[in-house]
């Protein structure tokens, strides 16, 4: 039998419920596939190519060059199995976007 990392609360570390557990490496869990910034004006967005072949699970913020602000971007993003795209919702501002894609360790070859 092979080895796990447990990380738990104070309840019994040899319990078989991972719900008992912060982290368990014997139960699925999403991982970082990549992260990363790239900076536009949102005018013609920008595209990430992740190339999972699957729409994965990510997280995209903003920060203005001009005030920086940090803020959520959802307006305008769209995903498929090989990009995700970001584009303008209201003004034109010079922003870098900061992204984190995930990946799902079931759909791992």
């Amino acid at each position: 039998m092979g080895w796990s990392l447990r990380l738990g609360g104070l309840r019994e570390i040899e319990s078989d419920d991972y719900r008992n557990f912060a982290i368990n490496t014997n139960a699925r869990s999403m991982s970082v596939h990549m992260s990363g910034k790239a900076t536009t004006d949102l005018t013609d967005g920008v595209t990430i190519t992740h190339n999972l072949g699957y729409k994965p699970i990510y997280l995209i913020y903003g920060k203005s060059t001009t005030t920086d602000a940090i803020y959520p971007v959802g307006g305008r993003v769209t995903a498929t199995n090989e990009n995700i795209t970001v584009k303008g919702v209201q003004a034109v501002l010079p922003v870098e976007i900061y992204y984190l894609i995930l990946k799902d360790p079931m759909f791992e070859e």
